[in-house]
């Protein structure tokens, strides 16, 4: 079954709102990165090869959204939702990292006024709508918080695979 037009618009402001909070974790993340963590860590996350990541992950969720309000199908609203739950795991992360690494990391402030709201928006319109009881809703977010990680990383690692096929291509 489609999702309603209500539905659908949240779904369609999460792919704005994911764009959102990527181009403000791309300020300062490589500065911050530097600061907070060991250096092989941080290198991982130059400023360049972040973008492709992020621009990686925000088509591949554009294109599941697209999908769910498309199609309806059973199966791709369930892979939705899991994703959005990474992208609202994502965001909590941003806020509890604040207190904890004493500096606010790049994205806290789109995960405070848009990725954490839009969660409790969707998480409520899909339980009141009876898609989800709070229970799935639940799941689905856990789901989400522990694919988030390896999810955020392979995009990493494919961008500093493609940024360093660049550079040994350049040097023959």
């Amino acid at each position: 079954m489609k999702p309603d037009t209500v539905s659908a618009l949240l779904i369609w402001a999460s792919v704005v709102v994911f764009a959102v909070h990527n181009i403000e974790e791309t300020f300062g993340i490589e500065d911050w990165m530097a600061e907070k963590f060991r250096p092989a860590i941080a290198a991982r996350y130059r400023k360049k090869p972040f973008i492709v990541a992020c621009s990686l992950l925000w088509v591949a969720y554009a294109i599941v959204a697209a999908l769910a309000v498309q199609s309806g199908n059973a199966t791709v609203i369930q892979v939705f939702g899991v994703a959005f739950a990474a992208i609202v795991a994502n965001g909590l992360f941003h806020v509890l990292a604040a207190p904890v690494l004493g500096r606010t990391p790049p994205g806290f402030w789109s995960a405070v006024i848009l990725v954490l709201p839009l969660g409790g928006l969707l998480a409520w319109r899909v339980i009141t709508t009876g898609r989800l009881t709070l229970q799935q809703a639940l799941v689905t977010f856990l789901i989400g918080a522990v694919l988030q990680i390896p999810l955020a990383a392979g995009a990493i690692y494919i961008a500093d695979f493609l940024f360093d096929l660049k550079k040994r291509s350049s040097r023959k």
